[in-house]
């Protein structure tokens, strides 16, 4: 099968999104389709390049670098960039021959169905995080343009991680809108735990009477880093924390840190490869997610099945995910749950876990409603 794959975020990104899609389409390309990636151009990326047998072309950028992806002029472009995209598929596509198209972005779910239809082949949508999964942070128009989308933008077969979003869909599309579970990178996972084991990468962080709490991930508004310091500062001296990421939220992190005077306590790693992030979080006993809103939290899933007990606030799908070491309340509240968990980190994974909420298994869902 030839398969067309429009994404906003894809190799060399680091984001959990960019990793999800970029072992999709290892999968996919492993087991015998071609897969071609159309994504945006990044400052040092090359127009085009093939990677593991992955046809990625980066036509133009959707944004200025300069401007987070979120803000509004940055979102007017994103728009802008997905008509101009449109476009230039038209040129790009004449000489190539797609079975089907898949968009793994908001903005790009309606060129993903118009090429479809255009081409009389089948059209598919993912949708992972979308506004209404906190509309009191939303502005008006973001909620209106998401309805845009949900009732014109959709392609023929829809993929959610939440019922509420699914039920949504379904009440504006007639499209075929399936939940799909699936978001871990086996292999990397496997590698992870055996590196932090074998490099001793825990006592780069603390000694053996210390506790070890780790937070993984954008340092940015949503993600409420700021908190892990307060949850920090309101435990025993004996916790310690690391903080793996960056992002506009990094020089705040750092002050809260100063005044809590965390400095002794707190590692700021800044951003790390997923390879080492993973190795990080295995050598730890807990990770933290207090964020004020998530979809379905890849790092959450990489910490359960790397033996971490993992405290989250109730957000995207976790408050459906049955697990003994999945500990979930308010942010405020995390510290005092904290302090009365009985870790059982042992750095050995998870299988079950693994198996469970593999890429692999989201793969299979993919490519197997896809009819040729």
């Amino acid at each position: 099968m030839r398969l067309l794959m429009l994404t906003e975020d894809f190799y060399p990104s680091v984001s959990g999104g960019a990793h999800a899609r970029w072992r999709f389409a290892q999968i996919a390309t492993r087991r015998g389709h071609e897969i071609s990636v159309v994504t945006p151009r990044q400052p040092d990326t090359p127009a085009s390049e093939t990677v593991d047998d992955i046809k990625i072309t980066r036509p133009f950028p959707a944004h200025p670098p300069s401007l987070p992806p979120a803000s509004p002029t940055a979102t007017a472009t994103r728009i802008a960039h997905t008509a101009a995209v449109f476009i230039w598929l038209q040129w790009w596509s004449r000489n190539r021959t797609f079975d089907a198209v898949y968009s793994a972005s908001n903005t790009l779910h309606w060129v993903a169905s118009a090429f479809g239809h255009q081409y009389d082949i089948p059209s598919l949508s993912f949708v992972g995080y979308t506004p209404s999964m906190r509309p009191e942070a939303q502005s008006d128009i973001k909620l209106g343009l998401e309805r845009l989308n949900f009732s014109y933008g959709m392609a023929d077969t829809v993929f959610c991680r939440l019922p509420e979003i699914q039920e949504q869909i379904k009440n504006h599309s007639d499209a075929d809108v399936q939940l799909i579970h699936g978001v871990l990178n086996e292999g990397r996972i496997r590698s992870a735990c055996t590196h932090a084991k074998e490099a001793g990468v825990r006592s780069d962080y603390a000694n053996p009477t210390e506790h070890l709490l780790v937070f993984a991930g954008r340092l940015s508004e949503e993600k409420n880093v700021p908190k892990t310091i307060e949850i920090l500062s309101e435990l025993p001296p004996s916790y310690r924390l690391v903080i793996v990421g960056d992002g506009p939220e990094r020089k705040t992190v750092e002050r809260i840190i100063k005044n809590h005077r965390l400095q002794e306590r707190v590692t700021l790693c800044g951003q790390r490869s997923h390879k080492e992030t993973l190795s990080i979080i295995a050598a730890a006993d807990g990770l933290l997610l207090p964020s004020h809103t998530e979809a379905y939290p890849t790092v959450a899933f990489e910490g359960l099945t790397l033996g971490c007990t993992v405290f989250a606030t109730p957000v995207g799908i976790l408050p459906t995910v049955a697990h003994s070491r999945l500990r979930l309340a308010p942010a405020d509240e995390l510290s005092a749950d904290i302090q009365s968990a009985s870790f059982e980190q042992t750095q050995e994974l998870d299988e079950e876990t693994l198996e469970q909420y593999s890429m692999e298994r989201f793969a299979d869902q993919i490519l197997s409603s896809i009819e040729i």
